[in-house]
């Protein structure tokens, strides 16, 4: 559903059900690659607001999480860490 509401223009929408996602999988206590996608979900609403802190720490968060359980070479991983290097050329870093 937050996909569809990114897509659809209704960010704050996204946002708001990409945190619920977060803490459900938080009270849980889970490394599961579903907790990473949600992750870098919300990260991705969070540098598309200019919000560069906060989606730096959710990309550092998911793509932890993806190379623990998937892999470094699995292609959700290697999403995330272009989304991250990404962010990091935006914010002048490397």
């Amino acid at each position: 559903m937050a996909e569809l509401y990114h897509v659809q223009g209704k960010i704050a929408e996204a946002e708001q059900l990409l945190l619920r996602a977060l803490t459900i999988w938080e009270q849980v206590g889970s490394l599961h690659p579903g907790k990473a996608t949600s992750l870098s979900n919300l990260a991705f609403i969070y540098e598309i607001q200019g919000k560069y802190a906060e989606a730096e720490l959710f990309y550092t968060q998911a793509l932890v999480i993806y190379e623990q359980q998937l892999g470094p070479t699995h292609p959700h991983t290697k999403r995330v860490r272009l989304n991250y290097t990404s962010l990091l050329r935006r914010i002048g870093r490397t």
